[in-house]
């Protein structure tokens, strides 16, 4: 999920230190009353008050009102547990593992409602600082509490998951339904056959985003190319991103594109190449008309006798890019032939 979530996300509850700590003091507590009030729905935060606003679409959007809801009587628990499965989208930002052990303690309990959630690691880099010791406890907390939810009454109906900052588990992926999700952006390890068969299950995905991270060996994401021969079996995958790839392994992967993919996101790594940007000329020229946007890194070179080549490996890209948009229909017939070849290209950048 490049990193961009969807516009959801921007109401997303986001896990905080202060959002996640249980409130007793102002909970409300059911209180001795006559027996005649007893039965009738005197409270406003009675439940079978609440039981039709709670079937309401739009409830499960307002994460304030459900996590409040969720801080009061059992019954309003029980109510809201039964009303809203899948409809809560959640994000969390951990900076610290007290924090991310509260979100697992809330996730254990009503992992049942989510539908949608992200997990950002924030603070630093895993690999390369001590301070940030508490990245591997944290992620073992999280990833148990995914684990716990998937085999509570409720299970899991994830319809989309994002996790950024580490590489997805093996036990975290095998817990994401394919009943259900249809939108995953993760690191995976390509080379784990396990973590692509888990992938590989997930047989209703729309959207697939493997990417790199700066916290993460670079070198898995330059390989990430060995992660598509699972792509093929996906029946309904319409978009995918990868990075980072070479140009010379785009040639592997055409057999591979599902034939109702509509967005291919790439982000190419040239290597400090100039024959890999003309790689990459040689198959926009013949293939562009797939590519949604486009990223291309690893161009930096030294000296001029470099120069030269370079200069014309750029030439062959910008040429191959005037030739696909030449190719592209007319507008009217463009709209008129759904999935037809047209140059799609969006967005590029050197990085």
């Amino acid at each position: 999920m490049d990193s961009s979530r969807s516009s959801s996300n921007a109401n997303a509850t986001e896990m905080e230190d202060s959002s996640t700590s249980n409130t007793t003091a102002g909970s409300s507590q059911p209180h001795a009353a006559p027996a005649a009030a007893a039965t009738s729905c005197g409270s406003i935060l009675d439940y079978r008050l609440l039981k039709p606003l709670l079937r309401h679409p739009s409830f499960g959007q307002d994460q304030q009102a459900v996590a409040e809801l969720l801080q009061t009587s059992e019954q309003l628990q029980a109510a809201v547990t039964q009303l809203l499965p899948g409809q809560l989208p959640v994000v969390l930002h951990a900076r610290n593992l007290q924090q991310a052990e509260q979100f697992a303690a809330w996730l254990r309990r009503h992992g049942s409602l989510l539908e949608e959630l992200a997990v950002q690691w924030k603070g630093g880099d895993r690999y390369c600082n001590p301070k940030f010791g508490w990245r591997p406890a944290a992620e073992a907390a999280v990833s148990a509490a995914v684990q716990e939810a998937a085999a509570a009454a409720g299970g899991l109906q994830l319809q989309s998951f994002t996790l950024q900052g580490s590489k997805a588990p093996l036990s975290l992926l095998q817990q994401l339904s394919a009943a259900h999700l249809t939108q995953l952006t993760a690191q995976v390890d390509v080379y784990d056959s396990d973590s692509m068969d888990a992938v590989k299950a997930l047989s209703n995905l729309r959207s697939l985003t493997l990417h790199d991270d700066s916290s993460v060996p670079s070198a898995v994401a330059l390989e990430a190319a060995a992660a598509l021969p699972f792509v093929a079996s996906a029946p309904q995958l319409t978009q995918l991103h990868i990075s980072q790839i070479r140009p010379t392994q785009l040639y592997r992967i055409l057999g591979q594109l599902p034939p109702q993919l509509q967005q291919l996101h790439l982000a190419v790594h040239a290597r400090r190449d100039p024959q890999e940007l003309e790689a990459l000329a040689n198959w926009l020229q013949q293939h562009g008309h797939i590519v949604s946007s486009l990223k291309i890194r690893g161009t930096r070179f030294y000296g001029a006798e470099a120069a030269a080549a370079w200069v014309a490996a750029w030439a062959a890209v910008d040429s191959a890019c005037q030739a696909a948009g030449a190719a592209a229909p007319p507008p009217a017939a463009d709209a008129a032939a759904t999935g037809s070849k047209r140059w799609q290209l969006q967005s590029s950048a050197l990085m």
